[in-house]
């Protein structure tokens, strides 16, 4: 009878040990921000200059203040100067000019006004 309990035990904690350690990777997407009803993917140019450099992540904070104050001339003048470092990847190139395709728009509806 002892037996049968210790290897109840044995089983519940190896169980708890291997059962309940599944780590998980969910990748949480945060939707495009609206500006002037125009969604722009800064999350997704923020996330993909993550672990640049200290002048990169400054221009990125530029361009995100200047898309919230409807400053839209000066966020695509950050966002050519940023395209145009010499040490971006293929992927980080395309994203920034998929940034600029879809603040073309905004740039459209600034000048009519």
């Amino acid at each position: 009878m002892k037996a049968r309990f210790n290897l109840s035990v044995l089983l519940v904690v190896a169980l708890a040990c291997c059962g309940g350690c599944q780590k998980r990777e969910e990748k949480i997407e945060i939707p495009a921000p609206e500006f002037s009803g125009v969604k722009v993917n800064l999350p997704k140019l923020e996330a993909e200059f993550a672990t640049a450099g200290a002048e990169v992540l400054q221009t990125l904070s530029h361009i995100r203040h200047n898309f919230n104050y409807g400053l839209y001339l000066k966020a695509v003048a950050d966002l050519e100067r940023l395209a145009k470092l010499p040490n971006l990847t293929d992927v980080q190139r395309q994203v920034v000019a998929e940034v600029v395709s879809q603040a073309q728009p905004l740039l459209t509806k600034a000048a009519g006004k």
